[in-house]
């Protein structure tokens, strides 16, 4: 069984919650329109068992910051690439 965390981190003047489960090459799981990070819980034991899951509460949804603007796919697209927190998450080199 693996441990199932939650955390927060900031990027881009936002604060974004996340879930964070596993070890290993880190993937991120992304939910849908009305949804938030909660959905994967019954996704994120399989995969967790070889990989770092990291499902964030998008940009407005659950615990996430909800901003005034910056909802269109290319502001949430560059929110998600530019996170340095996940960045560090990142399995090094083979």
């Amino acid at each position: 069984m693996i441990a199932i965390g939650s955390d927060t981190l900031s990027a881009n003047g936002i604060r974004q919650n996340f879930i964070d489960a596993g070890a290993g090459a880190p993937v991120v799981l992304l939910h849908g329109f009305t949804e938030i990070n909660y959905a994967w819980r019954n996704q994120i034991p399989v995969p967790g068992e070889l990989y770092r899951i990291i499902a964030p509460d998008l940009r407005g949804y659950g615990e996430t910051v909800k901003p005034a603007g910056g909802y269109d796919k290319r502001t949430l697209a560059g929110f998600i690439a530019a996170n340095e927190g996940w960045r560090a998450c990142e399995a090094p080199p083979p």
